[in-house]
């Protein structure tokens, strides 16, 4: 049980990374039209690199939320994660 534990605390400080990179890198564009933006997945698995777009607008009203996360389709935890919303480009999780 502890090591399922610890496995899943390194994949939910891995989410939080990718969270505030994609917060990082985006920022600027956020002020802009509602373009498109690159984000890094945030799944939170160690092998994962895959990078989604959306539009800024999505973005925002991704972020308002907390605990939702943005990852590529296919990427959530059935255990831990509630899908939102999916669309072609993404997914939306709820982290419980």
């Amino acid at each position: 049980m502890l090591a399922m534990e610890a496995l899943r605390g390194a994949e939910v400080a891995r989410q939080l990374l990718a969270r505030r990179l994609n917060v990082g890198t985006s920022i600027a564009l956020l002020g802009r039209d509602d373009g498109d933006i690159a984000i890094l997945c945030e799944c939170g698995r160690d092998d994962c690199t895959a990078e989604l777009t959306l539009t800024s607008t999505a973005y925002r009203n991704i972020r308002r939320q907390g605990s939702w996360f943005v990852i590529a389709d296919g990427h959530h935890r059935l255990v831990t994660d509630r899908v939102i919303q999916r669309n072609d480009s993404f997914t939306i999780v709820e982290a419980r």
